[in-house]
């Protein structure tokens, strides 16, 4: 397991850039985001128990749960779960991106981030065999009740490769 407070992410090979590695702590983020990713990064030392992260509208969750599914990505895939499709859709773009941008921190997000639906399970699964890196998975509750209804096999498969889960 990576020590999430010396991690260091990859910055992009190109010739325009010349920011060097950042510590996610170096990160302008606002101090109940620092607070909220410190107590979750404690958490997964030991997750025995159950966690949640509750934040009021507007507060930063969506940057909490970008700097922790990329950080945790190393230790394997990561499952976020939202409670509907559009914000899975933003949920994945500012994962990938979006978020990175806007800290003006490139380099930060994970190499693939994908959405889960019934009808593309089996197209994650197989590149997921076959790049195995650091990768974000979103979806809703809805998609994972319907790929474990109809088709079992898959549902089995994404939940033994799963490293951690974020709602």
């Amino acid at each position: 397991m990576y020590d999430y407070n010396t991690l260091s992410m990859k910055q992009p090979s190109t010739s325009q850039s010349t920011r060097k590695p950042t510590k996610w702590g170096d990160l302008p983020l606002w101090e109940n985001q620092v607070d909220a990713i410190e107590k979750c990064l404690a958490y997964l030392k030991k997750p025995e128990q159950s966690a949640l992260v509750q934040m009021p509208t507007g507060s930063g969750k969506t940057g909490v749960i970008a700097v922790l599914s990329s950080l945790s990505a190393h230790d394997g895939p990561v499952l976020v779960i939202s409670p509907s499709r559009p914000l899975v859709d933003q949920l994945a773009g500012d994962i990938h991106k979006g978020f990175w941008k806007t800290m003006k921190s490139t380099g930060w997000g994970p190499e693939y981030t994908h959405t889960i639906q019934p009808s593309t399970i089996g197209q994650l699964l197989s590149d997921a065999k076959q790049a195995p890196t650091t990768r974000v998975i979103v979806g809703t509750f809805q998609a994972l009740s319907q790929i474990r209804r109809l088709n079992s096999e898959s549902y089995k498969e994404l939940a033994s490769t799963r490293g951690t889960l974020w709602t």
